[in-house]
């Protein structure tokens, strides 16, 4: 049996945060990656491209969930963003998200909430 903090058990997690995304449920995916945030840095590092996207995931999905002060998505987001410039590793893909992520958790509270209200309406 795998414990928390192995590498597998973070990666099902995160899998199981992106899903929870695709359905629009932020608030459920913060919680699961918010539950894996500490053990990979822990066991990874915070450098560590696993530990970046997570970071980078609990951002956004605090920040779209409207959970909690929205500074604190923001400074989840630049920490991982800086992180990811000067980390080894780092995939060209990742470091767009990264980019791209510092601008989403910059959008103005009624584009996020107009951006939500369409959704329900084209995704039910």
């Amino acid at each position: 049996m795998l414990g928390d903090d192995h590498p597998l058990h973070c990666r099902v997690r995160h899998a199981m945060g992106l899903a929870h995304a695709r359905l629009r449920a932020f608030d459920r995916q913060a919680d699961l990656l918010e539950s894996i945030r500490g053990p990979q840095i822990r066991v990874l590092g915070r450098s560590h491209p696993e530990t970046l996207e997570t970071r980078l995931d609990l951002g956004l999905a605090l920040a779209l969930s409207g959970r909690g002060p929205l500074g604190r998505a923001t400074k989840l987001v630049d920490d991982a963003a800086r992180d990811a410039e000067t980390a080894s590793g780092v995939s060209a893909a990742l470091a767009a998200k990264a980019r791209a992520a510092k601008q989403v958790v910059r959008l103005p509270e009624p584009f996020v909430s107009a951006l939500h209200a369409l959704e329900r309406l084209v995704w039910p």
